[in-house]
């Protein structure tokens, strides 16, 4: 099919479609360049005035995503070249559309590759090297989004919007939720402009009256980075968020510790910013050093009250015998207060360590079980 748009963009074949519109490689004829073009419908009644920047159009009716592009610019978004008003007989072979719905076309960087979602689903869990590396990407176009005055929300963190470049870098698409904080001050409407994707929602936006802001962001990545280094997709029937090590005891006490508090269900208890997040991911081994240092720490003080608790007692008996008028019985009563702390301490934190364990053994006992009758 031989199709031109505004003199200048030859239509090469579709790349895809989904809830934000569909997409179609094209080429520029003026310059003899590829751009990715992004169609999508607004009915009369949505149009809102707009200008958009850098673009040889005049005032077109917009959708958040291209007045959001227009003012980013960032190694790990795309760039915007141009948008227009596609004319009513392409837009009928190109999309369905009612007579009162206008079809507007996005000319946009065209980035080869494959999105994380069928990444991860051809290739399952990732390692924790790419998690990390991938991961910090993220975190820094998110800090450079939310950095902005007023920040802006992208809304939609998944791993279906993040692309997978040919030279294994990570750059963010789909600003169709994208919303500014400024924009929140009206509780209601900021609420419903955010759409998002289920399972990767935070919970306040679930609830009406509840502030939208940049922490929505920080708990879709939390739940992106669950997916990216566990392979269980929180769209599946029966998902439940756990510890990560649950699914992995080989898994890093760091990774897990970041991954729990940027999904916390109370934003006040997430991390705040993502320069916070960017500073433990890169320092993740520090992370849980400090946190196996603190389990040491209680099993040495478990280790200390049980030999109290049998080595005291013993020292007052042994001086009893020896001479029974001059006993005293501060070592006894000592010793069993080191006997109830250590009972304390080994059925309250070390019992539940070891269950936990033999409960992540069994579990990664039951997956390779599993995966290899898949292979076979």
């Amino acid at each position: 099919m031989h199709i031109i748009m505004q003199n200048k963009y030859q239509l090469i074949r579709p790349l895809g479609s989904g809830g934000q519109g569909s997409v179609y490689l094209v080429r520029d004829l003026h310059i003899d360049k590829i751009w990715a073009m992004k169609l999508f419908l607004m009915r009369k009644p949505e149009w809102k005035q707009s200008k958009v920047e850098n673009t040889k159009s005049e005032e077109l009716h917009m959708q958040s995503e291209i007045v959001a592009l227009c003012k980013v610019r960032h190694e790990r978004l795309p760039m915007l070249s141009d948008a227009f008003i596609v004319s009513e007989k392409i837009a009928k072979l190109l999309i369905s559309k009612k007579k009162e719905d206008i079809c507007i076309a996005m000319i946009m960087e065209y980035i080869d590759g494959i999105n994380l979602e069928m990444y991860l689903q051809k290739y399952g869990p990732l390692s924790e090297k790419e998690v990390l590396r991938w991961g910090i990407q993220i975190v820094e176009v998110l800090e450079y989004l939310h950095g902005r005055h007023p920040a802006m929300i992208h809304g939609d963190i998944k791993p279906a919007n993040l692309l997978i470049t040919q030279d294994k870098n990570i750059k963010l698409v789909d600003f169709g939720s994208a919303i500014t904080e400024s924009d929140t001050k009206n509780k209601k409407n900021a609420i419903s402009k955010i759409m998002g994707t289920r399972g990767y929602l935070a919970p306040e936006l679930l609830q009406r009256g509840k502030a939208v802001d940049t922490r929505c962001d920080i708990y879709s990545l939390g739940i992106t980075l669950y997916y990216m280094i566990t392979g269980r997709n929180p769209n599946m029937p029966g998902f439940e968020l756990q510890p990560i090590r649950r699914t992995d005891s080989s898994l890093s006490v760091g990774i897990e510790r970041i991954i729990e508090r940027c999904t916390r269900e109370n934003p006040e208890k997430r991390y705040q910013t993502c320069s916070e997040i960017k500073k433990d991911l890169t320092n993740y081994k520090k992370t849980e050093l400090r946190y196996q240092g603190m389990i040491m720490g209680i099993y040495i003080l478990y280790e200390m009250t049980t030999l109290g608790a049998v080595w005291l007692p013993a020292i007052e008996i042994n001086r009893y015998i020896a001479n029974a008028a001059d006993m005293s019985h501060g070592l006894l009563v000592t010793g069993i207060i080191c006997a109830v702390a250590a009972l304390f301490i080994r059925k309250f934190l070390l019992e539940r360590s070891v269950q936990n364990m033999h409960f992540y053994r069994q579990e990664i006992s039951i997956l390779r079980t599993d995966k290899e009758k898949q292979i076979s």
